[in-house]
């Protein structure tokens, strides 16, 4: 009972029931074969078993269906015209974007000089009177020092 109901199959009718669902299953692959063109019929059944499944095309094939008619002289400078149409927004909008990057850079440049100086005019610091003192510091002190 446990095969019937994985196969979905009514257990009470048994045997009979799995008998009437292969010839289902027969006729299912039946219609999906007379669905397929002429030449793949010709060909016979898929080792895949795969029925459904129809020869494929080649890749030409299906770009010319997808090209269809061809397109007028008067069409193509129409879709030419607004081709460049296109490019010439993205090419204004991508100069804008560019223009603001720079000014947000110069913005960004100031902000960071005006703290700089803002931190120099805040700090506390000790004038050196007699420069013989900064003869006798070691390296690492020299290097603290900041000349204003």
């Amino acid at each position: 009972s446990d095969v019937y109901k994985r196969q979905g199959i009514n257990a009470e009718y048994g045997r009979n029931s799995l008998l009437k669902a292969l010839r289902m299953s027969e006729e299912h692959d039946e219609k999906n074969t007379e669905t397929l063109s002429p030449a793949s019929s010709i060909r016979g059944k898929p080792v895949s078993g795969r029925t459904w499944k129809g020869v494929h095309k080649k890749a030409s094939l299906r770009v010319e269906l997808m090209r269809g008619q061809k397109k007028t002289w008067q069409k193509k400078k129409e879709e030419d015209e607004r081709l460049k149409s296109i490019k010439l927004l993205e090419k204004e909008i991508k100069i804008n974007k560019e223009a603001e990057l720079q000014e947000q850079k110069r913005q960004r440049e100031l902000r960071k000089k005006q703290k700089e100086e803002n931190e120099k005019k805040s700090s506390t610091y000790q004038v050196i009177k007699n420069t013989s003192k900064i003869k006798k510091m070691s390296k690492k002190q020299r290097k603290n020092i900041v000349i204003m």
